[in-house]
């Protein structure tokens, strides 16, 4: 996960991409895995949270990876009024939104879905039901 330019959350340091390429823009970088590999050990709901409010509310927030973790962090940026923006994990078979298998609900709409193939795969998280 990556937010506000200057936080990526991953399960180890080999996960890790870019670290070097972001230091030098003079990005601020913290790094922080699931097994403590490299950085601080947590899971991303409790860091984010804690990031959010001890340290500073970000502009947004860019997350990728499985749906139950999408559908944590979201919530967390919806209670903390953060724009969340995120990138679906979904079977994309035919890339033309025929198939219907990357479909996402709508939200707060009765039976409007989204194609992940054709309307993302990265949306708002306030604009879809994982």
């Amino acid at each position: 996960m990556f937010w506000s330019g200057s936080e990526f959350i991953r399960r180890t340091a080999a996960d890790i991409l870019c670290q070097e390429a972001f230091e030098s823009m003079g990005v601020k970088v913290r790094i922080t895995t699931e097994d403590g590999s490299l950085g601080e050990e947590g899971l991303i709901t409790s860091i984010l949270e804690q990031a959010i409010e001890v340290e500073k509310k970000p502009d947004i927030i860019y997350a990728c990876g499985p749906t139950g973790m999408l559908k944590a962090v979201s919530a967390i940026a919806c209670a903390h009024e953060v724009l969340c923006q995120i990138s679906l994990e979904t079977v994309m078979a035919c890339g033309f939104g025929v198939c219907l298998g990357c479909a996402v609900q709508k939200a707060g709409t009765k039976g409007g879905y989204l194609h992940a193939c054709t309307d993302g795969p990265v949306f708002d998280s306030r604009a879809v039901l994982i």
